[in-house]
């Protein structure tokens, strides 16, 4: 799979809300369609979920295994972003009905359980960041994901 950035689309304007069992998703007046999602670890701690015919990336999913000893506890800063909705070119005919796993290089997870914010990949980067919906930020190189930031949000 490669990924990228079109900054000319507005991002998906929904929250990511973090439910009680820790697992997470977009709020539930969401309308953006999908029906393809993209595991980016073994344990699918996260998961891109796509538009199959349009190939963007509508929001993501997941689950926070906090007694795992896979999470490390830390604090993370996103740092300065820009815009835009992201996509994926697959290498991949056909696709497959409902998703696929395409394993990041580096699954590290990160919690930063002050500021709500749950980091996967090589977060030390210095690479372009991309808000691609509402306080989901990604860091791409060379059409492949290195690190991928989720604001998470509580119900009120």
């Amino acid at each position: 799979m490669n990924y990228y950035i079109d900054e000319n689309m507005k991002i998906n304007p929904n929250k990511i809300i973090l439910n009680s069992d820790f697992s997470f998703g977009t709020s539930d007046n969401d309308n953006e369609s999908w029906d393809f999602q993209i595991s980016l670890n073994e344990s699918s701690n996260i998961i891109l979920k796509f538009n199959k015919e349009t190939f963007r990336c509508s929001n993501c999913e997941g689950f926070i295994f906090l007694d795992s000893k896979k999470i490390i506890k830390r604090s993370i800063e996103i740092g300065p972003f820009k815009q835009g909705r992201l996509f994926f070119e697959s290498n991949v005919y056909p696709l497959p009905d409902y998703g696929i796993e395409c394993i990041m290089e580096n699954t590290n997870i990160y919690y930063d359980d002050i500021n709500n914010i749950l980091a996967m990949g090589n977060i030390e980067e210095n690479s372009e960041t991309y808000e691609f919906g509402n306080g989901q930020y990604i860091k791409l190189k060379g059409g492949n994901i290195i690190a991928i930031y989720i604001k998470l949000y509580h119900l009120k």
